[in-house]
């Protein structure tokens, strides 16, 4: 009777690999908007549940992991998730108060199984990022100077209200020696990769999951280090009696961010 939109985990293992689990969930859910920021490497998405709902304040939705509240997504691994929850109407959230006006994305990550033996599952990807080819081809400094002075004959003039270039020999042999392929310069294909271990099992009266992830993002940018995450998870649950069940949850999340501003 409820709006709630559910997602396993195993459609998010599905899709192309992501380090934000947020961008994952792009088309995944009705009524979830959810649009990629940029292209920052370990960039989060704005997610949007039922539209903006404030002029000043954020319209984040609140994001609930295993009972505790987060700031983001960046803390979860994606191969640690069970499924997503994504709550969409007042009744729903309203156990979580003023801080669900905007939704509540619930996030439950995998546990063990009782009576299973021992499971160990290794995963690794690799990859590279590069820029898309421009559909132009940007002028050279020959080029640029010929234009101007073509300009300069008409009778405009640049952003600083001057004619355009009308340089003696010299001064434009000058200006050519500037000639320089800037986006061979700045950017670079970058390498994504991301490695993954999880050990899980149980017996009569105790299960367990244990995992530890590492994340590189690089990025296109030359001289820039990127998104590096390392996650470390554990999930043990104990039956200690017919009415007493004893659990913890654990998880450790190091990040660590070099971007270029926008």
């Amino acid at each position: 009777t409820s709006a709630v939109s559910v997602v396993s985990g195993e459609e998010l293992t599905e899709m192309a690999p992501s380090m934000s689990v947020d961008n994952m969930l792009q088309g995944k859910a009705a009524g979830v908007d959810v649009t990629a920021a940029n292209g920052q490497p370990g960039q989060t998405a704005f997610v949007r549940i039922r539209g903006i709902g404030s002029i000043n304040a954020s319209s984040e939705p609140l994001y609930i992991i295993d009972g505790v509240v987060a700031p983001n997504l960046n803390s979860v691994n994606p191969n640690d998730i069970a499924s997503i929850s994504v709550l969409k109407d007042a009744a729903t959230a309203s156990k979580y108060g003023s801080r669900a006006a905007n939704g509540v994305i619930v996030i439950t990550t995998k546990a063990g199984a009782v009576d299973k033996e021992a499971s160990i599952q290794f995963t690794s990807r690799y990859g590279f990022s590069q820029k898309i080819e421009d559909n132009f081809d940007m002028m050279n400094a020959a080029q640029k100077i010929r234009y101007e002075r073509e300009l300069s004959t008409l009778g405009v003039t640049n952003a600083q209200g001057l004619p355009g270039a009308t340089a003696d020999q010299e001064t434009y042999e000058r200006l050519l020696s500037f000639d320089n392929d800037w986006q061979e310069t700045l950017l670079r294909r970058g390498i994504v990769q991301s490695n993954n271990l999880t050990v899980s099992g149980g017996e009569e009266k105790f299960d367990y999951f244990f995992s530890v992830g590492h994340d590189i993002n690089e990025g296109i940018i030359d001289a820039i280090d990127g998104f590096e995450r390392t996650n470390t998870r554990l999930n043990v649950n104990y039956q200690a009696k017919e009415w007493l069940k004893i659990g913890t949850n654990i998880s450790v999340t190091s990040t660590s961010s070099d971007e270029p501003r926008d």
